[in-house]
C-alpha cells in the first residue's frame, strides 16, 4: 500500500505509440511530434529568448496533454486507496515527470544544469523570476 505519494512506475513510450491505431494515424502523430521536437530544439532557452521559449514549451506540454500538472495539485492517496485512486495518482506522476523532462530538454546546457534538480513548477517560477520582465 502506498500512502501519501504516488507509486513510481517507469514510462513505456513504445506502449503509448502502439495504442495509436492505424499506421496512417501513427505517421501523422510522428510528423507532429517531429515538428514539436524541431521547435523545441531550435528554440532552447538561452535567456534572451524567454518569451518565445515559454510559448513553445507550453505548446508542447498542451500537445502531450500534461500541461494540467502545472496548475493541478498532486493527488494524495488516503489510508485505503482504491485501484482507480492509485491509477489517477500514477498518471499524474507520469505526466509531471514528462512535463519536467520536456521543460529541461528544451533548455541550453547552462540552464539544464541550473534547473536539473528542480521540480517543473519551480523551473517555471525560476525562469519567470530570471527573465519574465524582458521587453
Amino acid at each position: 500500500m502506498v500512502l501519501g505519494r504516488c507509486a513510481k512506475e517507469p514510462l513505456d513510450y513504445w506502449s503509448i505509440t502502439t495504442k495509436c491505431g492505424t499506421l496512417k494515424e501513427i505517421e501523422v502523430i510522428e510528423a507532429i511530434m517531429s515538428g514539436l521536437k524541431l521547435i523545441l530544439e531550435q528554440n532552447k532557452l538561452t535567456g534572451p529568448n524567454y518569451k518565445d521559449w515559454l510559448r513553445n514549451v507550453k505548446i508542447s506540454l498542451i500537445y502531450d496533454k500534461v500541461a494540467y500538472v502545472l496548475t493541478t495539485p498532486e493527488p494524495v492517496l488516503g489510508p485505503e486507496p482504491t485501484v482507480a485512486d492509485n491509477e489517477i495518482c500514477i498518471k499524474w506522476d507520469r505526466d509531471y515527470s514528462l512535463a519536467q523532462c520536456l521543460t529541461i530538454a528544451s533548455m541550453d546546457l547552462v540552464h539544464q544544469r541550473q534547473h536539473e534538480n528542480m521540480d517543473v513548477r519551480s523551473i517555471f517560477r525560476n525562469t519567470e523570476e530570471l527573465y519574465g520582465e524582458q521587453p
